[in-house]
């Protein structure tokens, strides 16, 4: 019930079409309506940026940070509306799933731990109006609200992400479970070892659909993740090192270490989810060679060459598809990425760190 209800809202929010592989014409028009409306929204958001007087107070640098991440995250937001027909196969594979009862702490984990990120990120948002204080209908409150409808879309793009990755988890370890079963050990047929490759071939077509459905989407939210955490560190540096007696600075330098905390929060659970389905991916394979191992003392000699040959079979198939979530096949979305993301807004920080204290002496 919980996966069905969010299927639901990523419906109204042009995530996925419902029970539609191709949407009807009213759907289709809703599409590009909310197509035109994040592009609008972004646009409108970097024009105020840039333009308008109640922005003044930020430096350049800061202004054009928070243009980059806008259009990042509006990026991801449009790749996942333009793929979303194609994720009715993947769909309708988790709502069959979410029925089973190992999967249902899982997702509500995964909604505890969204809405921690959605907590966090409106105190973030108190503490920058309470920077700049602004009041209900102040005019610079339009433009926030643009960026955090885009936000809170992309977050559960991201959420409904890591639901499908720990359901791939938990495929697999139903997969392993039935190539260890004892009952399977006994068998003078192979037919454990067809099923388990049909099995497998169902799964990693599973996965490729995925990364081609929502690969450009992890790819843009991840650069917007570093995209924020260079922003608000960079916010964090100024206001802290050459902005003095403002009277919103306190409030400035919480509401960026909040922002920090949200995306790096939010790219750990993504980094955890896809990092747990490859580990149990890859212990399909040893559970393979393990009974290859074994075979020749379980099984007598008419049905061990059969036997053998199968899970031979197998392994090669193994060893030819490696199901992983790639981010639109820049690099395999798991905990090595968090390195990437920690060196690139490390070297980020550390350049317009160097490029405020040349401007300063000039």
């Amino acid at each position: 019930m919980s996966v069905a209800l969010l299927l639901k809202l990523c419906k109204w929010l042009v995530i996925a079409p419902g029970e539609y592989y191709r949407p009807r014409s009213i759907y289709t028009v809703y599409i590009y309506f909310w197509r035109f409306l994040s592009v609008a929204s972004a646009s409108f958001y970097v024009f105020g940026v840039l333009t308008d007087p109640s922005f003044e107070g930020l430096i350049f640098s800061v202004r054009i940070l928070d243009s980059i991440s806008i259009a990042l995250i509006t990026a991801s937001t449009l790749c996942t509306t333009w793929k979303c027909a194609l994720a009715t196969n993947i769909l309708q594979h988790l709502q069959l799933y979410d029925a089973k009862e190992n999967s249902r702490g899982v997702t509500l984990g995964l909604v505890l731990v969204h809405f921690i990120f959605i907590a966090t990120k409106i105190a973030g948002d108190a503490s920058l109006s309470m920077s700049i204080g602004l009041l209900p209908g102040a005019k610079i409150v339009q433009y926030y609200i643009f960026r955090d409808i885009q936000w809170y879309m992309q977050t559960i793009a991201v959420f409904l992400v890591t639901i499908i990755a720990s359901k791939f988890k938990m495929m697999f370890e139903e997969l392993n479970a039935s190539l260890q079963n004892p009952a399977n050990k006994n068998d003078r047929v192979p037919d454990p070892i067809l099923i388990a490759r049909k099995r497998y071939n169902q799964l990693a077509d599973l996965v490729d659909e995925f990364n081609d459905v929502f690969g450009t989407t992890i790819l843009f939210s991840v650069l917007f993740t570093m995209a924020m955490a260079v922003l608000s560190i960079h916010k964090a540096i100024v206001f802290t090192l050459f902005i003095e007696n403002d009277p919103g600075k306190l409030w400035i330098i919480l509401a960026s270490t909040f922002w920090t905390i949200v995306v790096t929060l939010q790219a750990l659970v993504l980094a955890g989810c896809c990092s747990a389905m490859d580990k149990e991916a890859l212990k399909t394979e040893k559970i393979c060679y393990s009974l290859l191992n074994d075979a020749s003392v379980r099984f007598k000699k008419n049905t061990e060459d059969v036997y053998i040959s199968e899970l031979s079979i197998l392994a090669q198939l193994i060893n030819c598809r490696r199901p992983s979530v790639s981010a639109a096949g820049f690099f395999k979305v798991n905990f090595e990425m968090m390195g990437f993301i920690a060196t690139t807004v490390t070297s980020d920080t550390i350049v317009t760190l160097q490029c405020l204290i040349e401007s300063t002496k000039m």
